[in-house]
């Protein structure tokens, strides 16, 4: 009949330590190997338009890297349908059917507003000097200033005409450039 009892390896506790090393340090290695095909998945999700999180299906052992390039090879990427959106179907006497991605439009810029003028104020009354000795007669009071003539009203200068917009290129007759 055999014996089904667990007998240690007769080895020195050294070689335990090591054994436990190199299973830790393959760990290490695993984990770090998987965080980077995250990131790079994440990288690559993001810039197709997609949410960066899908580069975490990469984690599921065994498939993971095939759903993930799956996804990515058989699927229209959304930053494509973005594109595919605002481009512009055009034909080119010669050179047959094309799309143009136009520039984005120009920011508008208010015109500046013009400057408003402000009345001047009143100067403010001065501290009052000190009551002279009783045996002077006090001084007469002094006449108020006649209050100043407000400004006229600043005219608004007249907003500046929009820029025109540029005129289309038309296409060369020369032949394609190799």
């Amino acid at each position: 009949m055999t014996d089904f009892t667990f007998n240690p390896p007769s080895g020195s506790s050294a070689d335990l330590a090591n054994a436990l090393g190199a299973v830790l340090c393959s760990l290490l290695f695993a984990v770090l190997v998987a965080a980077l095909f995250v990131v790079l998945f994440y990288r690559v999700f993001h810039r197709a338009g997609y949410n960066g999180w899908l580069g975490l299906l990469s984690l599921i052992p065994g498939f993971g890297t095939l759903i993930c390039l799956g996804i990515l090879a058989f699927d229209i990427w959304p930053a494509k349908k973005k594109q595919d959106e605002a481009a512009v179907r055009c034909v080119l006497p010669g050179y047959g059917e094309g799309t143009f991605i136009p520039d984005p439009p120009a920011p508008v810029v208010a015109p500046a507003a013009a400057p408003v003028a402000v009345p001047e104020q009143p100067p403010a009354p001065a501290v009052a000097p000190e009551p002279a000795p009783a045996s002077e007669p006090p001084a007469p009071p002094a006449e108020p200033a006649p209050p100043a003539e407000p400004a006229p009203p600043a005219e608004p200068a007249p907003p500046a005409p929009p820029a025109p917009p540029a005129p289309p290129t038309p296409p060369t007759e020369e032949g394609p450039t190799l």
